[in-house]
């Protein structure tokens, strides 16, 4: 029998999670180690004080949050399951729009979970404040949780030094397109090197009819990031973290009015207030055919081999890199999406154990066979994505997978006020006749700069 350590640690407080629950004695014959993707291969001792994981079943009851869209995150729970079946999982699924702020409200109200996923990473820090976040960082320790392969996400995962989540899945975005409507419209697909000013050029062309029938050329969430993307892409950070505010400037200026341009004067893409009030999603949009381009996350795969296993789409579709301006290093946005355990999770030392699941290579596995991008990239992990996804091309998933300069939205205290100040003015703006792009611009500095006044930075 292959027999796997586990660390004293989180071993103990399993075991008492044992005896509490009562189970029996009988041996488990394979116990996932909670090691990284890429494990530390010092040699185990007695005098690291560990303890056979066969000399106990480790079982428990385990409470999880998550929003109920995730599925690379329902697929990593249902494979932690099969990996340590006599754990009890209650899984806690809110809608997608809703799932942040009942989140919030009951982890403030001290409801019981152990594990939560964020979706909002703007309102990270705000949890961790909160003290709703419980730190990690002895539990990695004490466990030799390789944490070095996840390096590249330290800024967004760590605050003040310490670590207080695990990252899932991550993922840049892309420009898909319909092929279709391109031979239609007799237009060159895409071949990754748009800059914004063609990218809005090829849109107009690819939009055409009028109600029901109305085809856009393009569709890009309506959120204040995807609307900054090109001047994210600049550099722009919008608040830095010393929190100066980065937002008078021409990078936003012409970011902004190349948004405006393509709802408002082309009529190439919907406004946000229009996908708000006819509750619009991406998905949906392009695989009905009523939008020829768009700028779509990680998550696309999957829902695009869902929808061509359901026969819902009757298209050829495309992939290649979003638009970038020359001179400008490209770059896309890409955010690693996170775990976390409650700061009064009645069992920790299991919820660990999941986090260590989820992050290790197993989690990561199940994570790539759902369709999402794993933060853990092996030749394993990318080989089960090709052999899942199915519908992309070995072409595609080196695109998928390649390593370019991302950036991300604001991380910091005053990213909720920036997300939520930043909608309210933009959507003034983009409206025939609606507010001037000027007013827009210093209201949202005002604004903001009032809301980190208030905040304690000590």
């Amino acid at each position: 029998m292959k027999r796997k350590k586990w660390t004293a640690g989180i071993m103990a407080g399993v075991m008492i999670a044992c005896t509490l629950a009562g189970c029996g004695q009988k041996k488990q014959e394979e116990i996932p180690p909670a090691a990284a993707g890429t494990p530390k291969t010092e040699e185990t001792t007695e005098a690291d004080a560990t303890m056979e994981a066969e000399e106990g079943v480790i079982s428990g009851k385990l409470t999880i949050n998550l929003w109920d869209n995730e599925y690379a995150g329902q697929a990593a729970i249902e494979a932690f399951q099969k990996a340590y079946p006599d754990v009890e999982v209650t899984l806690n699924l809110t809608p997608f729009l809703d799932y942040q702020s009942k989140l919030f409200t009951s982890l403030a109200g001290g409801e019981t979970m152990d594990v939560f996923f964020m979706r909002e990473n703007e309102t990270y820090q705000t949890y961790i404040e909160k003290g709703l976040c419980m730190p990690l960082d002895d539990m990695i320790e004490n466990n030799q949780f390789d944490m070095s392969v996840y390096e590249n996400y330290a800024d967004q995962i760590q605050y003040k030094g310490k670590t207080y989540s695990m990252p899932y899945r991550t993922g840049g975005y892309h420009l898909y397109y319909n092929k279709d409507l391109f031979d239609a419209a007799g237009v060159p697909y895409p071949d990754g090197s748009y800059t914004w000013d063609e990218f809005r050029d090829v849109a107009k062309q690819l939009t055409s009819g009028d109600g029901a029938d109305k085809v856009h050329g393009l569709y890009m969430m309506g959120w204040p990031w995807m609307q900054l993307f090109q001047a994210m892409q600049e550099g722009v950070s919008i608040v830095d973290d010393d929190y100066t505010i980065d937002l008078d400037c021409d990078a936003v200026r012409r970011s902004l009015a190349w948004y405006y341009g393509t709802c408002v004067e082309d009529g190439s893409q919907i406004t946000p207030a229009e996908a708000t009030a006819t509750n619009a999603s991406i998905t949906p949009l392009f695989v009905a055919g009523k939008t020829a381009m768009i700028l779509a996350g990680d998550y696309m795969a999957g829902n695009l081999k869902n929808n061509m296993k359901d026969g819902n789409i009757a298209f050829e579709w495309g992939m290649t890199h979003v638009p970038c301006n020359e001179g400008v290093e490209y770059s896309t946005q890409s955010i690693v999406t996170k775990a976390c355990i409650n700061a009064k999770a009645q069992n920790p030392e299991l919820a660990f154990l999941f986090l260590s699941f989820l992050s290790g290579e197993e989690g990561q596995n199940a994570v790539a066979a759902a369709g999402s991008k794993p933060a853990l990239v092996t030749d394993e992990i990318k080989k089960t994505f090709k052999d899942n996804i199915e519908v992309y091309s070995d072409e595609q998933i080196d695109l998928y997978f390649e390593n370019v300069k991302v950036f991300t939205e604001p991380l910091n205290l005053a990213a909720p006020y920036a997300s939520t100040i930043l909608t309210e003015e933009f959507s003034l703006y983009m409206t025939q006749n609606g507010q001037d792009l000027e007013t827009t611009i210093n209201n949202c500095v005002t604004r903001l700069q009032e809301e980190i006044d208030q905040l304690d930075l000590e």
